[in-house]
């Protein structure tokens, strides 16, 4: 199963990469300035710029990773693993964005989309934090056999675009480390938060 799962994440993971192309994204290869970092469980290793952090946690059966800026106005997040919805993309995605919403009543979605094939989801959203600052972030949500792929960018906003390139090449230069996925979901897990490294949002999820 990990390795079946293993191999499921790194499929998704390129598909995903392929749908988001950029100019300016560099993937398969260390942007100039980026930095080696290894996370605290060894769970991942990517590439940051100077002064750029990454955390990562487990949430009942997927695992997370957040990397942001020193400021932590940008951050660019990945959760993969076992959908707590089954194999329902439109379910998952809006147990996120509910999620989201239950922090942020102001959240606006000026843009979803989803593929014909209902196994990919991408949408904008709008929101004011904690500190009455207006943030701005895209979201790419993949699904493949009950297994997901969630990928996000967020910046200030009106700065999303400018610093869209540097947060794409982030992510997909993620490696995942051997012995890192885990296995088919109990039939009841607990619910735990999963809160963004800038305390700026936080889900409930199993």
């Amino acid at each position: 199963m990990r390795k079946r799962l293993g191999l499921v994440f790194l499929f998704v993971l390129v598909f995903f990469m392929s749908n988001v192309a950029e100019k300016g994204v560099v993937s398969g290869e260390t942007a100039k300035g980026m930095k080696k970092f290894v996370t605290e469980q060894a769970t991942f290793v990517l590439y940051v710029p100077e002064g750029w952090k990454a955390s990562e946690g487990v949430s009942g059966t997927f695992r997370t990773l957040f990397v942001t800026d020193p400021s932590d106005l940008y951050i660019a997040a990945l959760f993969f693993g076992v959908s707590p919805v089954g194999n329902d993309l439109v379910a998952l995605s809006s147990l996120f964005v509910n999620s989201i919403r239950n922090h942020y009543p102001d959240l606006k979605l000026p843009m979803a989309r989803i593929s014909p094939d209902r196994t990919r989801i991408v949408f904008d959203g709008l929101y004011t934090d904690v500190q009455q600052r207006r943030k701005e972030f895209r979201c790419w949500i993949s699904m493949t056999d009950g297994n997901f792929l969630y990928s996000s960018i967020e910046a200030p906003e009106g700065k999303l675009s400018q610093s869209k390139a540097l947060m794409l090449t982030i992510l997909s230069n993620v490696r995942i480390m051997k012995g890192s996925f885990g296995t088919s979901p109990a039939p009841a897990v607990r619910m735990v938060e999963v809160r963004l490294h800038d305390g700026s949002a936080s889900f409930q999820m199993p």
